[in-house]
C-alpha cells in the first residue's frame, strides 16, 4: 500500500499543479467500476467547490479554504473520521477493487496475477468462510493447548509470531533503523499484548473507563463461549485475561512519556535481556524466527518487560495459555465467520471508535490483498496510472531540482565552506524513490488457495515475518 499511496499522491500532485493554462474549475469524476474505464478519480486543477466564498478569508481562513469540502463530504457511516486524505484512500481502494474484479474476468493470467485474483476471491467467498467457521482457528488453539512446560513458552510464542502481524503475544517485536546509526537495522522489543488501546483504560477509575473495561471483559467471555466453552469457564478465563493485561498496563509508560525517544531507546545485549527475564528463552525465540545472529536488541520499555517476567513467573501455565488463546483469537476474529467478525466490529468499531456501520466486505479484502500481495497489486495499478515514460519524466524533473539545489548551496554567501561541504554530502546521500521500485517482491513461495482464505492470510503473514 505504501507504493500505491505514494504514487496516487504523486499523480494527484502532478495533475493538480498546472501553472499555465490550468482549468481551475474542476470536479472529481466518478470512479470506474472496472478497468474498462481507465480514468482516475481526480481531474487536473483545483476544485473551487472545496472553498466557502461566503466566509471572509481574513476572519476564518480554515472555513474559507475547507468549508465547501466539509459541506459536500459528510462523514460516511462506516468511518470514525473523514478528511481529504481519507477520501483519497477510499477512492484508491475502490480503484483497486476494480483492478481485481477486472482480473477475475480475464483468462491466461500470469502466476502472480492468478495468486492475486485467487486471494481476493477467497476473501470474498463468505459462504466458504461460514462453512469453515472456527475450525481453522481451533487448529491453532490446539497448538497452544499442547504447551505443558513453561520452558517451551518461547518456542510457542515464536511459532505463533510467524503467522501473526500484530503485537498481541505478550510483547511487540519488530525492527527499525538504529537510532545511533541509520545504516543499521535493529530488533525492537516493545510493549504489547493489550486488548484496549491505552493503559488508562485499565488504570483510570473514571466511570467511562470502568464501563469499557467491564464491557471488554464481557466481550472476551462471549467470544470464548462462541468457541464452545461453557459460560462459567468463559467468564473465569475472561477474568484471567483482564488481570494479566491490567498488570502489564500498569507498567507501561504514559503516552506523553512515550513521545520522548530518550525514554524508549534502551539497547540490551540479548544475554542481558535474558538475565532480566529468565523465564523466557530469548535465544530460542530468536532462533524460531530465524534471527539467530541477533545479539543486540532495543528494549523500548524495560519496566514493561520486567512486569512480563513477573507474570511469567507467578502465573500458572493454564493462565498463560488462556491469555495466549485470547490474544490469538482477538487477532483472528476479522478472518473468521460472520458471528466473530460482527462481534469484533461491535466492540472495536462501534464501541471504541464510534463507527455506526461496518465497511463492506470488499474493503477488507482489498486491504488484505494489498497487505499480502502488495507488489503484485502495485504492478497492476501502475499499468493504469503511471507509465515508465511518466516515471522517466518525473525522475528528470527531480534530478533538475537536485542540480539547482547543489548550485544554490555553492553560491550561498551566508554559509561557511565547512557547512556547504556537509550540506553537499547530505544531498549526495538522498535516494530518489519515485513511482515504483526497480525490483519487485517475489511471491513464488506463497501458496494461495481459492478455498482457504484463513490459510492464505496466515501463509502471507509467515512470508512477511
Amino acid at each position: 500500500m505504501q507504493i500505491i499511496r505514494g504514487l496516487l499522491s504523486l499523480i494527484f500532485l502532478l495533475t493538480s499543479v498546472k501553472l499555465s493554462g490550468a482549468d481551475l474549475q474542476s470536479t472529481a469524476t466518478e470512479l470506474p467500476k472496472s478497468l474498462s474505464d481507465k480514468s482516475l478519480p481526480y481531474r487536473p486543477g483545483i476544485d473551487l467547490n472545496s472553498l466557502d466564498p461566503s466566509t471572509d478569508a481574513c476572519i476564518d481562513f480554515y472555513q474559507y479554504a475547507c468549508g465547501g469540502w466539509i459541506k459536500n463530504n459528510p462523514i460516511p457511516d462506516n468511518q470514525a473520521r473523514w478528511s481529504v486524505t481519507g477520501k483519497l484512500m477510499e477512492d484508491t481502494n475502490s480503484f483497486l477493487k476494480g483492478i481485481m474484479e477486472d482480473l477475475s474476468a480475464q483468462k491466461n493470467l500470469s502466476p502472480e496475477q492468478e495468486k492475486l485474483s485467487s486471494f481476493y476471491s477467497s476473501c470474498m467467498d463468505e459462504r466458504e468462510i461460514e462453512k469453515i467457521d472456527n475450525l481453522a482457528f481451533l487448529d491453532e488453539w490446539r497448538s497452544i493447548e499442547r504447551l505443558v512446560d513453561k520452558r517451551d513458552l518461547s518456542q510457542l510464542v515464536g511459532e505463533l509470531k510467524k503467522t501473526s502481524m500484530s503485537n498481541n503475544l505478550f510483547f511487540g517485536f519488530s525492527s527499525i533503523q538504529d537510532l545511533d546509526n541509520a545504516k543499521d537495522v535493529i530488533a525492537v522489543v516493545d510493549w504489547g499484548g493489550l486488548g484496549l488501546p491505552d493503559r488508562d483504560f485499565y488504570s483510570n477509575r473514571s466511570k467511562n473507563s470502568k464501563s469499557i473495561l467491564e464491557k471488554y471483559e464481557k466481550f472476551i467471555s462471549n467470544n470464548f463461549e462462541m468457541l464452545g466453552q461453557d459460560s462459567k469457564l468463559s467468564a473465569s478465563d475472561a477474568k484471567v485475561v483482564i488481570d494479566i493485561e491490567t498488570a502489564l498496563a500498569k507498567a507501561m509508560l504514559s503516552r506523553v512519556d512515550q513521545r520522548n525517544p530518550a525514554n524508549l531507546a534502551h539497547k540490551f545485549q540479548v544475554s542481558a535481556l535474558q538475565k532480566m527475564t529468565p523465564s523466557f528463552d530469548w535465544v530460542k525465540y530468536l532462533d524460531v524466527l530465524k534471527l539467530t545472529g541477533v545479539k543486540v536488541v532495543q528494549v523500548n520499555e524495560p519496566r514493561f518487560i520486567k512486569a512480563l517476567e513477573v507474570q511469567w513467573q507467578k502465573r500458572s501455565i493454564k493462565d498463560l495459555k488462556v491469555y495466549l488463546r485470547w490474544q490469538l483469537l482477538r487477532e483472528r476474529m476479522p478472518l473468521m465467520s460472520t458471528k466473530f467478525a460482527a462481534s469484533e466490529f461491535e466492540f472495536y468499531g462501534k464501541l471504541l471508535n464510534g463507527v455506526p456501520l461496518p465497511p463492506p466486505r470488499w474493503k477488507q479484502c482489498v486491504q488484505l490483498a494489498d497487505t499480502h500481495l502488495g507488489d503484485v497489486l502495485g504492478k497492476e495499478f501502475i499499468k493504469s496510472t503511471f507509465s515508465p515514460e511518466l516515471k522517466s519524466r518525473v525522475q528528470l524533473m527531480t534530478k533538475e531540482i537536485e542540480i539547482a539545489l547543489r548550485e544554490r548551496i555553492v553560491k550561498l554567501d551566508w554559509m561557511s565552506d565547512a557547512t556547504k561541504k556537509k550540506a553537499l554530502e547530505k544531498l549526495e546521500k538522498v535516494v530518489l524513490k519515485i513511482g515504483f521500485p526497480s525490483n519487485w517482491k517475489d511471491y513464488s513461495e506463497l501458496k494461495i488457495d481459492r478455498k482457504d482464505f484463513y490459510g492464505n492470510v496466515l501463509r502471507g503473514n509467515a512470508l512477511a515475518s
